[in-house]
């Protein structure tokens, strides 16, 4: 067994808790992973295993699974004109996919660099 360890730069907001909700919306009975997880605008990545947070908003570098070496990201530019229309396609796919979280994506976002462990 190992950890999955990832690198991400991401653009939303961070929450500072878990949600039971929206995890059982998105790998429950919900059963919408898959939709955001293949959705280009809209990335909700999940601290299944401390739940300490959750990253709302739109990732701009992944650096690949590293525990497989199944690198992706090596080298981003980040067009930071560009932000104020990635948040808006992020909220519209949040209230399109999963509406009663929408409020989340309230307030500042920030961009965000982080190791993430699954």
């Amino acid at each position: 067994m190992g950890i999955n360890t990832h690198y991400y730069t991401v653009y939303g907001k961070r929450i500072d808790s878990y949600d039971d909700e929206l995890s059982d919306a998105l790998y429950g009975e919900g059963d919408l992973y898959e939709t955001v997880e293949e959705n280009e605008h809209l990335n909700i990545i999940m601290d299944g295993m401390g739940g300490d947070y959750m990253v709302i908003g739109k990732i701009l570098f992944d650096s690949g699974d590293l525990r497989w070496s199944e690198i992706k990201d090596t080298f981003v530019e980040i067009d930071l004109d560009a932000l104020p229309e990635l948040r808006e396609s992020a909220t519209q796919e949040m209230k399109n996919i999963l509406p009663a979280f929408v409020h989340y994506l309230d307030g500042d976002w920030k961009i965000m660099t982080f190791m993430h462990l699954s």
